[in-house]
């Protein structure tokens, strides 16, 4: 199973600028390879299905490093994941991410799409953009509620609603033409 991390700094994509270091659940005696990351690319490291802990460092001249562990990933292969599983480290507390996927059916469609992030049941502020992620798009939020204005190439729009993002977690959502609703 490819495991993939990207790091952020509350909703800044700091991945490139981070070292993550990955374990087997408990264990801290030798970390796991994973391919270092590049601008807007995830570390990643094929693994077996199993829990896992992780480590982020980042180190910035005249600082002293940031560190946070995430603990007790479950990586397995859920049917919507098509053999990639995201975490999302981030080294603000209180922050989660929010990982959209178009179905496979919906691929297409979805092609140079864009996020954008409300509170739930308020559109008269925007909270924040997604980022690239492969074909995903992916939101770092603090924990909460909100509604997701998903932008296709071809201009429509359509609403996810209501999705909870939990604080230090992953949450996937699968997007589908049937499961959004058009604007």
């Amino acid at each position: 199973m490819r495991l993939e991390v990207r790091v952020f700094d509350g909703s800044d994509d700091v991945t490139a600028d981070s070292h993550v270091k990955l374990y087997p659940k408990g264990q801290r005696s030798s970390d796991i390879p994973m391919t270092a990351a590049s601008a807007g690319q995830p570390s990643t490291a094929m693994v077996p299905v199993g829990f896992y802990d992780a480590q982020a460092i980042r180190e910035r001249r005249g600082e002293a490093p940031s560190i946070r562990w995430a603990q007790q990933w479950l990586v397995q292969r859920y049917p919507d994941e098509y053999g990639r599983h995201l975490e999302v480290i981030n080294y603000k507390s209180g922050y989660g991410a929010l990982q959209v996927r178009p179905a496979p059916a919906e691929a297409a469609a979805a092609k140079g799409w864009t996020g954008i992030v409300y509170a739930a049941g308020d559109q008269s502020k925007e909270i924040g953009k997604s980022t690239a992620s492969a074909e995903d798009l992916l939101f770092a939020l603090p924990a909460g509620r909100y509604d997701i204005k998903v932008t296709l190439a071809d201009k429509s729009t359509q609403w996810l609603r209501d999705i909870d993002v939990p604080a230090d977690r992953t949450r996937l959502k699968t997007w589908s033409a049937a499961s959004a609703t058009r604007q």
